[in-house]
């Protein structure tokens, strides 16, 4: 039994919810049992009491399967309404002894089943002490001996209830447990996708806006003739770029629907001739690609444009748009320079057109030489999902396939406890005339163990076996009653309950529906049968037989109840809990994203903003020399700020600072390694105060080195610098113990050197080399 404090996964609540609602079914199930009886017997007592308690727990009971009231307010009304019925009780023989007595057992295990937690132990013990109390208000021949037989049976079946219970949290623990692993591995995966992603776009943003422009006021000539469109130019990137740091463009060049390739004034002075379908025509194929397509073939043909307004040389641009087939084909080609036919990595044509594409599913092809031209062709699959929009949550765990596997445990556990309990209650009760029960229990426990050596790695009950299984619940029945002596109190000793087992492998193991039907309607008529030859026996009795049969469809109603309410609560908690753990994996991947944005900032970017906008505003001219060498700074900044590993979350701050120093100083910064982030905020103050105060202490113009590597003990940080201007960093920083900082003289020069300890499962991530500062 479980904690009654503690979180639990989906699993637990479905088996819980479940079985207090399957429950409930039963209770509510029973009452018309107990009055029916009451009916055809001799009591004690007017009906009136008897329907009045029996009623009120069946209007408890009945919120409790809507899930409209909690389970205990029932408990306690049915064992009220217990107590009345063994007040009433006429004749230890009747029908209605029958059916209180058994009616006590059973409840005493409900709790267990309702209520799966260790308070519920507690409404156990209440139960033993109403039967306790029953049995004494009720005055039989057996006095002490029949009270010990129906207490010590209901003990038992609380024991079965628990190990039943006790089984069945292992397997929603288990499933729990695996799904947390899921939901956290789905979460990375999800912020690792969100970052790459939306870094990705970032720097494609970044540099199709921003570089671009500080490039092409840099080279002056033709590109800053019209200063008016200079400045509208400037203002437009710099609107972009803020809303990209404040996180409200969300990585894209703009929010347009659909397809769009209208060049503006990508291609200027260069002239567009376009041939092929317009862009009205192409909104007809924009519903048979996914989202992020349009946005990357509007950027890829963009960048193509002003690429060659930029090298080719040629008088114009050819843009060519057709339908091959279910391909869409969009080329862009001139007759300008051409090249090599090698793309640099971190340039434009490496990220915006070829990196862009490659992530949205769209293949790319180049053809080009040195004076021959450049033709680039953009081929786009149609009614094909890219890689980009591939679910995250495919090879998460189906909610029916474990309901499934939940339900199986739950009948494999059902069958060896009730066998136990079947063979407890002979030992109890009439170990001298049980050959009719031993023979029950040995076929039901045979068909159980074949069965569950058949279907336990998930498949059907094999067709043999079900006609097996359906053949023995009649058998079954009618050997249970061999040796049972009606027309006496021992008659309350007749365990029908451990025959449930039959019908609930046909319902757990059996796909068709026919053999549960064809089980059902074989007990029906085997109760009417021997309810029959009972009666000549027995008149006074005749009416135990349908009432163990009752007893036994009572449980099965239960099963009836638990499958599919769990099958349907199964799915909508599990949906809820992953909807759940995707708006937390969401929000941590928008926080992450936003992180790895601010590394932009701490490196400067806002400064390299703050050119355009005072050519925007007007307040620099983009003729002036001075304005196009400011530019041509900034852009060469860029260009290695785009280098910074966006993964790498918490250091990047400090490097990107580390940058900007370095930029202000004049002093050549070259990073290496940064492949794995720091474990925590601490340990990345640590190691980024040391950067920070290397870059400062090292004297303009000169040469600054820095790597962080993984080591077997954690980070490992190794800064070179000129001969003595390092010295004094150690003092300078204050580290806390444990994180010895070193410095050492290399010949001319100088070593620092820091190795801090990082958690096993801090995770790794790839970064490149970067070279910055006045060397860049």
């Amino acid at each position: 039994m479980r904690d009654d404090a503690g979180e639990h996964g989906w699993a637990a609540h479905t088996l819980d919810d479940s079985m207090q609602q399957a429950i409930a079914g039963g209770i509510a199930s029973w009452q018309l049992v107990s009055i029916g009886a009451a009916l055809a017997s001799e009591i004690s007592l007017p009906l009136w009491p008897i329907a009045l308690s029996h009623l009120t727990v069946f209007a408890i009971a009945v919120p409790i399967v809507a899930r409209r009231m909690r389970a205990w307010p029932s408990l306690v009304a049915l064992y009220a309404a217990t107590l009345v019925d063994f007040r009433a009780i006429g004749d230890p023989s009747s029908t209605f002894s029958y059916v209180t007595v058994w009616g006590a057992i059973i409840t005493t295990a409900t709790p267990i089943l309702m209520i799966p937690r260790r308070s519920a132990c507690w409404l156990s013990v209440l139960s033993l002490g109403v039967i306790t109390s029953g049995s004494i208000l009720w005055h039989t021949d057996g006095g002490t001996e029949r009270l010990a037989i129906v207490v010590a049976t209901a003990a038992a079946l609380t024991l079965a209830a628990v190990v039943l219970m006790n089984g069945l949290q292992k397997v929603t623990r288990d499933t729990d447990l695996q799904e947390a692993a899921v939901a956290h591995e789905r979460r990375e995966l999800m912020v690792r996708r969100a970052v790459a992603h939306t870094a990705a776009e970032d720097a494609r943003t970044l540099h199709d806006t921003m570089i671009n422009t500080l490039s092409a006021v840099a080279s002056g000539g033709g590109a800053v003739r019209d200063t008016a469109l200079v400045r509208e130019r400037c203002a437009r990137d710099v609107r972009t770029v803020e809303a990209q740091l404040e996180g409200r463009l969300d990585g894209r060049l703009d929010d347009a629907p659909g397809f769009r390739l209208a060049p503006t004034e990508a291609a200027r002075p260069l002239d567009v001739h376009r041939r092929g379908l317009t862009d009205d025509q192409l909104e007809h194929y924009a519903a048979r690609v996914s989202g992020s397509v349009p946005t990357a073939v509007r950027g890829a043909v963009h960048e193509l444009l002003r690429n060659a307004a930029k090298h080719s040389g040629a008088d114009y641009v050819r843009l060519d748009v057709h339908v091959d087939g279910s391909v869409l084909i969009v080329g862009v080609s001139d007759d300008g320079a051409g090249f090599d036919g090698r793309p640099i990595p971190g340039r434009g044509l490496a990220e915006s057109v070829v990196a862009r594409a490659r992530d949205a599913g769209i293949d790319v092809a180049i053809r080009t030489a040195p004076g021959a031209g450049t033709a680039t062709t953009l081929s786009i699959p149609l009614d094909r999902v890219s890689p980009a929009a591939a679910d995250p949550e495919a090879n998460t765990t189906d909610a029916a396939v474990v309901v499934g596997q939940i339900k199986r445990t739950a009948c494999w556990i059902w069958a060896a406890v009730l066998t136990a309990f079947g063979l407890a209650s002979v030992v109890i009760s009439r170990p001298d005339s049980a050959l009719g029960q031993c023979l029950m229990l040995a076929v039901v426990g045979s068909l159980s163990l074949a069965a569950w050596r058949s279907c336990r790695d998930g498949s059907a009950l094999p067709g043999w076996l079900t006609l097996l299984v359906v053949a023995s619940i009649p058998l079954t029945f009618v050997a249970s009653l061999v040796g049972v002596d009606f027309g006496s109190a021992e008659v309350n000793d007749w365990a029908t309950i451990t025959m449930t087992t039959p019908l609930i492998l046909l319902l757990v193991t059996v796909r068709s529906k026919a053999p549960l039907v064809a089980g059902s309607a074989l007990l029906i008529l085997t109760t009417i049968a021997t309810t029959y030859a009972v009666w000549h026996l027995a008149p006074s009795a005749a009416g135990i037989v349908p009432a163990g049969a009752a007893a036994l469809l009572g449980l099965f109603v239960c099963w009836l109840f638990f499958s599919p309410v769990m099958d349907s609560i199964g799915v909508r908690r599990e949906q809820n809990q992953r909807e759940s753990a995707n708006a937390r994996a969401e929000s941590a991947a928008r926080d992450t994203v936003a992180a790895a944005r601010a590394r932009w900032t701490a490196a400067g970017v806002r400064r390299a903003l703050a050119i355009l906008r005072r050519i925007a505003e007007g307040d620099a001219n983009p003729a002036e020399r001075r304005v196009r060498i400011e530019c041509a700074e900034a852009e060469r900044h860029l260009r290695q700020v785009l280098l910074l590993n966006p993964e790498i979350v918490r250091m990047n701050r400090w490097i990107g600072q580390a940058m900007e120093d370095a930029r202000s100083r004049s002093v050549s910064l070259t990073v290496r390694g940064c492949t794995e982030d720091a474990a925590d905020e601490q340990q990345a103050e640590s190691l980024g105060q040391v950067i920070v105060a290397a870059v400062r202490a090292t004297p303009e113009g000169a040469e600054l080195s820095l790597g962080l590597f993984p080591d077997r003990r954690g980070l490992r940080l190794m800064i070179v610098g000129p001969r003595g201007c390092l010295a004094a960093v150690p003092a300078r920083v204050g580290l806390p113990a444990g994180s010895p900082l070193t410095h050492r003289g290399l010949g001319d020069q100088d070593l620092l050197e820091l190795c801090v300890a990082r958690p096993d499962e801090t995770p790794s991530v790839t970064g490149r080399a970067i070279s910055v500062g006045a060397a860049a």
